[in-house]
């Protein structure tokens, strides 16, 4: 039979620190968990009142996506943002 062995404090706050990372992050300052940065700018690039006002998140979604493995939804991003910034004059 195995003995249980009580953790120290010190181990049961990091376990609660790294527990709360994924719900505490920043994903418009981490670039380490894509996949939150890709639905936090998307979802800017979205409520944005018009498309004007989206393009200033449209180069971090595409980053994002590109971070992600998303490579094909990055590029039409890309050409997609270009093709809007040249429009602007």
């Amino acid at each position: 039979m195995t003995e249980v062995v009580e953790q120290p404090e010190s181990t049961r706050r990091m376990i609660e620190r790294l527990a709360g990372l994924d719900h505490d992050v920043d994903p418009s300052v981490i670039m380490f968990l894509p996949e939150k940065a890709v639905a936090y700018y998307g979802q800017k690039v979205s409520d944005a009142p018009t498309p004007e006002a989206g393009l200033q998140f449209r180069l971090p979604y595409a980053m994002a996506l590109l971070n992600s493995g998303q490579s094909k939804a990055a590029l039409e991003e890309m050409s997609s943002l270009r093709d809007a910034l040249k429009s602007r004059g």
